[in-house]
């Protein structure tokens, strides 16, 4: 999922952010994006175009939200099921 792949190359900006420069992150994070772009292959305007109807068009901005949502705890929840019992803490 060509979104998912971009949100998960923003956050990972993020977490780096603190540990690079300004400059650095930037270069980083086109790198990233251009990745993203090789790896679906599409292009950087084919992204923007589609990124743009969906800005223009909530409603299925929202079903594209949902579904994004919903692929991330179903990834979530494979990662989480393959941890050792023993190593998850269990709360009150």
């Amino acid at each position: 999922m060509v979104m998912w792949d971009m949100v998960s190359a923003d956050e990972w900006m993020k977490i780096t952010a603190s540990k690079d420069s300004t400059q650095l992150l930037k270069k980083q994070n086109i790198s990233l994006y251009n990745k993203v772009f090789a790896t679906h292959q599409i292009t950087k305007e084919d992204f923007y175009n589609s990124y743009n109807y969906y800005q223009n068009h909530p409603n299925d901005m929202k079903i594209l939200m949902d579904s994004l949502m919903s692929y991330g705890t179903k990834k979530r929840d494979t990662v989480v099921n393959h941890i050792p019992q023993a190593t998850i803490k269990k709360t009150k």
